[in-house]
């Protein structure tokens, strides 16, 4: 029924062009506010009843419970930057057994196609896979790469480059700017400084250099 009342709305918004804040929209916003106020005043039984059935089934209440103590920190600050003006809601349609179509709306009402049956690249062996593997990546085409992975590994690598996103993020607001004065800066990416973003002036300017680990030094 979920897939089907998606699939509706996103035809509906497609062929109708509604410019004004959809009931699908109006929901995601309450939602959004609802936990991020939970999250604030530290009401994890609240932010639990906001998770959908699935989540809960896998994240029993006495774990989410125990994370939520644990990254309590970390969860305030997220919740500081979770703006409803910075959401992208997405929508996923289930057209056969592994058969998807997503659709995207980075504005109230404007609905668009993002990954649809054809879209993508076919490989018919495995051959073929890896020569389109090959090719994407001395193209640096990234996109492509990315659409090659299975489902599964593509989310463990999306949410890898995003997890080092809000890192840099994380650690850009804490810097200060006497940090960079020298030639190079180390600068701490979680809490307890064991993950280190190494920065080097090259030719004037500063470019990213690797990661380390505070106990190893090794590159990351």
């Amino acid at each position: 029924m979920r897939a089907i009342y998606w699939m509706i709305c996103a035809v509906t918004l497609l062929t109708a062009g509604c410019w004004g804040r959809t009931q699908v929209e109006k929901g995601f916003s309450g939602a959004l506010d609802e936990y991020r106020e939970a999250v604030l005043s530290n009401q994890p039984r609240k932010a639990y009843r906001l998770l959908d059935s699935d989540t809960q089934q896998k994240l029993p209440y006495a774990q989410f419970e125990r994370e939520w103590k644990t990254n309590r920190r970390e969860m305030v600050h997220e919740a500081r930057r979770m703006k409803l003006k910075n959401a992208r809601m997405q929508a996923v349609i289930y057209l056969r057994k592994d058969v998807t179509a997503t659709m995207v709306a980075e504005k109230p009402g404007q609905w668009r196609v993002e990954d649809a049956p054809g879209l993508r690249p076919a490989p018919s062996d495995p051959a073929q896979l890896i020569r389109m593997l090959v090719s994407a990546l001395e193209r640096r085409d990234f996109a492509m790469y990315l659409s090659l992975l299975s489902p599964a590994y593509q989310k463990a690598v999306s949410d890898e480059i995003e997890q080092k996103i809000k890192q840099i993020e994380k650690a850009a607001e804490q810097m200060s700017t006497t940090s960079g004065s020298g030639e190079v800066a180390r600068i701490p990416l979680d809490a307890t400084g064991a993950v280190l973003l190494v920065l080097r002036k090259v030719n004037g300017a500063w470019r990213v250099d690797g990661w380390e680990s505070a106990r190893s030094g090794k590159g990351k």
